[in-house]
């Protein structure tokens, strides 16, 4: 687990890029909206709908974090059966 803090909206772009790579496997709803929030420089938006994301890795914990910055987000996978 790992905390992320951006100052820059490229950095942010570039991190929700590589979130649409990595947690958002196989949900293509979910991966529109963001590309989409992204492309409109919407980043708390981009957030969230990847905060909302219903689909990806069996076991995964997606969870929206209020109160911290602008957004937040926890993720967590499962590794080898055990999280």
């Amino acid at each position: 687990m790992g905390v992320l803090a951006f100052d820059s909206g490229a950095s942010v772009q570039s991190a929700l890029s590589g979130a649409i790579a990595e947690i958002l496997v196989g949900d293509t709803v979910a991966t529109n909206k963001v590309s989409a929030d992204i492309a409109a420089g919407d980043r708390v938006a981009a957030l969230n709908d990847v905060a909302a994301s219903t689909q990806g890795f069996t076991g995964r914990t997606l969870m929206k974090l209020d109160g911290v910055g602008e957004a937040g987000l926890f993720s967590a996978e499962p590794v080898g059966g055990t999280q």
